[in-house]
C-alpha cells in the first residue's frame, strides 16, 4: 500500500465513507493504513524538529492540528485573506469570531490589524 492509499483509507473512515463492517474494505488494511500513516506522522514530527528544515505551508497545518493549534497558525497570508480580515477588523467584527473564520489565533489577528492600520 502507497502512502497516498493509506491516507485515502483513514480520510474514508473518518468522513464515513468507507466501513469496515460491511467489507468495504478489510480490517487488515485499516491497520496496514493505521501503520503507514503513524510513519508518517513521526516522520513529520522528526522534521519539524531539525531547525535546518522548513516545514511546507500544509506540514504546518499538520503540525498545528497534532498541536491543537489553530489550522492555519504561523501560515502565509494571501493579499485577499487579508484584505477580508482589514475589512471584518474595520467594521469591529469580534476578534475571536475573525480568528475562528480564518483558522488562526487571535493574537495573529490583533497583531496584523494593527500593522495594517
Amino acid at each position: 500500500m502507497k502512502k497516498y492509499e493509506a491516507i485515502k483509507v483513514l480520510v474514508g473512515l473518518v468522513n464515513g465513507k468507507i466501513r469496515v463492517r460491511n467489507n468495504s474494505v478489510s480490517s487488515d488494511k485499516v491497520m496496514l493504513a493505521m501503520f503507514i500513516c503513524s510513519q508518517l506522522i513521526m516522520e513529520l514530527l522528526g522534521k519539524m524538529y531539525l531547525s535546518e528544515i522548513k516545514l511546507s505551508e500544509d506540514e504546518k497545518r499538520v503540525r498545528n492540528i497534532l498541536k491543537g493549534l489553530p489550522r492555519d497558525a504561523g501560515v502565509r497570508w494571501t493579499p485577499k485573506a487579508k484584505e477580508k480580515l482589514l475589512e471584518l477588523y474595520e467594521s469591529g467584527e469580534d476578534i475571536e469570531e475573525i480568528a475562528r473564520f480564518f483558522n488562526r489565533t487571535s493574537k495573529s489577528i490583533e497583531y496584523l490589524s494593527l500593522i495594517h492600520i
